[in-house]
């Protein structure tokens, strides 16, 4: 998920992306941005209330913003006009692709706070979902997902908040496309998360944190 030269001050990382309207830059953030992502979970779905029972704090929070961004506006996570949310969403796909190509094991779920199960228009997104109660998720899993395909669950599942959790889980835990997953397969979800993605700064950027340590993650849940 890329390393920070400098961890909790707003400096820029190595990494860079230049992606047509913007360069766009990874910058390390402070604590604060950890608040606020608990903050964003404490409002979510099953899943994001699991992250918070399971784990008791994040890590190596970081945002990609526009180059050359004042340092004390990042701070303002709820207040928008910063960035091109459309540069956001490559951003946010590359990291997907790296994410998911490393292994077979590895998914990203999304949660959709809009949808619920049923909603005719699920059938046309293009996406793989899943549902538990009254809740719907969109899911990436295997090694080569098209940057087509991230962009397009991103939206789909972007209302007007926005969360998904990279974790560690076999396929064969998984049904098909539609089916029902257990509140047990949500926890483990939940205890396999590497890391969370919420969107910030009015839905324009989304912050990343990290669970916890490589030597503390578990094995993939099969």
């Amino acid at each position: 998920m890329g390393r920070s030269i400098a961890p909790g001050t707003g400096r820029s990382e190595e990494r860079r992306r230049s992606t047509g309207d913007q360069s766009m830059e990874h910058y390390a953030l402070g604590p604060w941005a950890i608040e606020y992502v608990k903050s964003v979970l404490k409002a979510g779905n099953t899943l994001s209330v699991l992250q918070l029972e399971v784990w008791s704090t994040f890590r190596n929070p970081s945002v990609y913003l526009p180059k050359g961004l004042d340092q004390e506006r990042m701070k303002c996570l709820n207040v928008g006009g910063i960035a091109s949310l459309r540069e956001s969403e490559r951003c946010l796909a590359e990291t997907f692709g790296e994410y998911l190509g490393s292994s077979p094991d590895r998914c990203v779920f999304l949660e959709d706070w809009n949808a619920r199960p049923g909603d005719p228009y699920l059938t046309r997104t293009g996406t793989r979902y899943l549902v538990y109660e009254n809740e719907v998720y969109h899911v990436l899993q295997g090694r080569n997902p098209s940057h087509e395909e991230s962009i397009r669950c991103i939206r789909v599942a972007h209302s007007f908040r926005f969360v998904c959790a990279f974790s560690m889980l076999s396929s064969k835990l998984l049904p098909e496309n539609g089916g029902a997953v257990s509140l047990g397969v949500l926890r483990e979800v939940a205890r396999n998360t590497q890391y969370l993605a919420v969107d910030a700064y009015d839905g324009e950027a989304f912050v990343v944190v990290s669970t916890c340590p490589e030597d503390m993650r578990g094995e993939v849940v099969r």
